[in-house]
């Protein structure tokens, strides 16, 4: 048998441990030997669905506790693509543009901001899709009412993403 790391070690002998009076007897047939492999792999199983159960659950407990840190933030939080769409916004993004989240999902950032804005929008994002970290662009929202909300958008690229999620920042 290879065990090619600590964990497989670990295992085993905890699985060993666990069919002790089985592994005491001597094995004399093929059979036998069979039985008694079966019987360790598949406490080595249970043991490893065990722990990737457990695993499972705090993932989605880091999962639900990030998301909430997302939408329930007192910051504007706005995910996009990279032709500027939005894909996803928190709450208080949704609050600053006087739109519910649901209908700004799908639409372009440009649709929310002034002529002018969204001009400097669509000349900034190739620049800022290119390397985000460093860019700032000041915004202009038209709000539903009629006013102007002043923001400051900064952008981060999350590890592993193609999208951009963005601070929106009220500058008014």
């Amino acid at each position: 048998m290879m065990y090619d790391n600590d964990a497989s070690r670990r295992y085993r002998k905890e699985a060993e441990s666990k069919v002790g009076d089985f592994s005491q007897r001597p094995v004399v047939t093929e059979q036998e030997r069979t039985e008694h492999e079966l019987r360790i792999y598949q406490v080595e199983l249970e043991m490893q669905n065990l722990e990737l159960r457990e695993a499972q659950h705090r993932l989605q407990q880091s999962l639900d506790h990030i998301s909430c840190l997302y939408h329930k933030s007192p910051v504007g939080f706005v995910t996009i693509d990279n032709n500027g769409r939005i894909l996803d916004l928190n709450e208080s993004f949704a609050v600053m543009l006087e739109t519910p989240a649901q209908e700004a999902q799908r639409r372009f950032l440009a649709e929310f901001c002034t002529n002018d804005s969204a001009g400097v929008l669509r000349q900034r994002l190739p620049a800022v899709l290119q390397k985000p970290e460093d860019k700032v662009v000041n915004l202009s929202l038209k709000q539903t009412a009629g006013a102007t909300l002043e923001v400051e958008l900064q952008a981060r690229r999350l590890p592993n993403s193609e999208h951009l999620t963005c601070t929106m920042i009220d500058r008014t």
